[in-house]
Order: structure tokens, then sequence, then C-alpha cells
């Protein structure tokens, strides 16, 4: 078990990395963090990490603790079954009970490490070249006014589509991309950049671990692979953007609990309720572009 020093040092590092690389997209604004290409929709209104205070506060705490929360594996995630004080992550007890930091501050640094390690999978299992995909072929998911009554357009290679009726092969992977990613997003909500920004990091911290090589030929791997690392990221950035992601997390259900209750009477409201309510955001995330008749 790694001891508190190596704990702290590592949790420098990526801190120093996140914080490192910001300082980089500052210099050089890469597409996604530029303020007027904030693409948001569902009426959410969004700043970039580079103007946004609190969330760069709460990616520095996430930073230095995730070697923390990786240490502790399991038990850094809460427990079913157990009270609301017990039923804490390593991390919460760390922030409220010895830095005296507000519960509000620990749920949002709790949610900050689980997307990043969410993203991070969705990254490494292949979604940044579905990104790519995205991008390359114009795959666009937009609201022209920003307004969460505004119905969303969608597009496939400048070609306005119906997202209920499209069978190309390139739209649907697109749409299983938006599916996704929408369950990460929804659950960090406005908190999805320091969240993408911390995976990145610990992304570029990883190339230290390489042992294979060394030198000055362990430098120019790492030199030759760090750009790769970021573009991936930028790429998928971008085409969570593209896509309609950023505000999907306001969004309203087209049946809300009442009518649909009215329709489906006999699901008691409980779990298989929720199931039901779960499925029609689904269905609203792959299908963008339908009606409450669809």
């Amino acid at each position: 078990v790694p001891n508190s020093l190596f704990l702290c040092n590592s949790g420098l590092n990526l801190l120093r990395t996140a914080h490192d690389h910001l300082c980089d997209c500052k210099d050089h604004t890469p597409l996604w963090c530029e303020a007027g290409h904030c693409m948001t929709t569902h009426g959410f209104k969004e700043s970039t990490l580079l103007t946004d205070d609190e969330a760069r506060r709460l990616l520095w705490y996430a930073a230095f603790l995730k070697p923390l929360m990786d240490c502790a594996g399991d038990d850094a995630k809460p427990k079913p079954g157990r009270n609301r004080k017990n039923n804490r992550s390593v991390v919460t007890k760390l922030l409220v009970d010895e830095l005296k930091r507000p519960t509000r501050d620990a749920e949002s640094v709790d949610k900050i490490l689980a997307a990043a390690n969410d993203f991070t999978d969705l990254i490494t299992d292949g979604g940044d070249l579905i990104a790519k995909e995205i991008l390359v072929n114009d795959i666009q998911v937009t609201q022209e006014h920003n307004d969460c009554d505004d119905p969303l357009d969608c597009k496939l290679k400048g070609k306005k589509v119906c997202s209920e009726t499209e069978t190309d092969p390139l739209w649907q992977r697109a749409m299983q991309f938006r599916l996704s990613t929408s369950k990460v997003v929804q659950r960090v909500g406005h908190l999805w950049r320091a969240a993408l920004m911390l995976s990145l990091a610990q992304q570029l911290v990883s190339l230290d671990d390489i042992t294979s090589i060394e030198g000055e030929e362990l430098e120019e791997v790492r030199n030759e692979t760090r750009p790769g690392i970021i573009e991936r990221y930028h790429a998928f950035a971008a085409a969570m953007q593209s896509l309609g992601l950023i505000g999907i997390w306001v969004r309203k259900p087209l049946i809300d609990g009442g009518e649909m209750k009215a329709i489906l009477p006999k699901i008691p409201f409980g779990p298989a309720f929720r199931d039901v309510m779960d499925e029609q955001l689904n269905w609203m995330t792959v299908y963008p572009s339908g009606s409450k008749e669809g």
C-alpha cells in the first residue's frame, strides 16, 4: 500500500500536470476551450475552465486527491445500505471531517473524480475514434437559439436529417456515442470540463511510468506520445459539443411524471416507474429531434 508521502507527491504531480496543461490551453486555446465556441443546448449557459474560478478550484482538489481515491479502490466509494454519514467516500470524509470543507464541495469533487474515470474508460475503449468520425462527417445536434423549448436540429455531412428515421451507420454510431457519453455528462453536469481535464492530466502523467526505455530515447517517446493524447481528448470534447451534449442534464422529459402515470396507470411509483422515465430519456438521447408523438 503506498504511503502518505507517495500519495501526496502523486497528487501534487497530477495537480501540476492539470495546471500546466490548462496554462497551455490559455496560450494555445483549442476550439472546445474557446469562450465563443461554447455550444450548449436546453437553455444552459456555460463558462470555460479558463474563466470559471469555482470549477478550477474543485479541479485542484480532485487532482490532488485522485491518487488517494485510486489507492482506496472500492473503499473509496459509498456503500449501499449504510446511513448517510457512514456512507461517504474516503475523499468526502477527508474534505469534510479533516479539511472542514463544505459538503457541497466534497460532493462536487466526488462527481469530478467519478466522471474522470468514466471519460477515461470511454476514450480508451474507442470513443476517441468515434469522436473523430463525428467531426470529419460534420455530425451535429444543435439548437438554433439555445432555448429549452426549441427543437433540436440534426445534421449529417452538413445536411439536415430526421433522427427517428436516419439509417446511415455513421449516424447510428454517433447516436450510440451520444447515449453512452450522456450518462457520464448527466451525472457530472456543468463540471464536465474539470472531469475531462483531470482524465487528460492522468493520461499525461502516465507517460512518466514508461520504464522499458530510458535516457534521450525515453524523452523522445514522451514528446512524440504527448501530442497524440492531447489530440484525442480535444477531439472527444469537440464531438461532445457537436452532438449537443452540453446542457443535456437540464433538459425536461417529453412526457413528465404525471402524464406518464396517466398513460401507464398500473405501474406504481418506485424503481419500475423510474426505469420507464429513464428509458424515455435514453430514447430522447438517441433520437434528439424526436417529438412526444414519436
